[in-house]
């Protein structure tokens, strides 16, 4: 059996009408995948977003806060000042978790949020060479416990 060879002679008009033909292609092509990765890529993002916000939204509220004052009043001075910079620790009673401690603000504030459980609160100034004396707050998931400590200097 014989082989034939046709040869095609292609003008030169012909040729760069279909090499723009075949860049048009290409590039449609790549426009086209680039906007399909696109479109997953933003898929994604949104069902990890979503996932995020319900888990976060679904998780239940198992920390309690214990918030309160420090003040200080003095026999010169009977008016409760707050007192900042002081130390407030809650330390876990009966349970091996590690104690937790808190600076007040400048108005004498502190917050804690803490697992479920008793604790000992204790406030210490030590600059003013104070120190409350410890008292133990119960901590309930989901609720608030508010208490204040006042130092009396003579």
């Amino acid at each position: 059996m014989a082989t034939k060879t046709v040869s095609i002679r292609m003008d030169e008009d012909l040729y760069k009408e279909f090499s723009e033909f075949a860049d048009r292609v290409y590039m449609n092509n790549r426009a086209m995948m680039r906007s399909y990765y696109l479109r997953w890529i933003a898929a994604a993002i949104g069902v990890v977003a979503v996932l995020v916000l319900a888990m976060c939204l679904s998780q239940p509220n198992d920390t309690g806060t214990v918030t309160g004052f420090v003040y200080e009043r003095s026999g010169l001075n009977p008016d409760p000042r707050p007192v900042g910079g002081t130390t407030v620790t809650a330390t876990p009673l009966g349970n091996t978790r590690e104690m937790e401690s808190a600076m007040t603000a400048s108005n004498g504030s502190y917050f804690f949020r803490l697992l479920p459980g008793t604790y000992e609160l204790a406030a210490k100034a030590d600059w003013y060479g104070l120190e409350g004396t410890p008292v133990p707050v119960v901590v309930t998931a989901g609720e608030s416990t508010t208490f204040d400590f006042t130092f009396t200097a003579p």
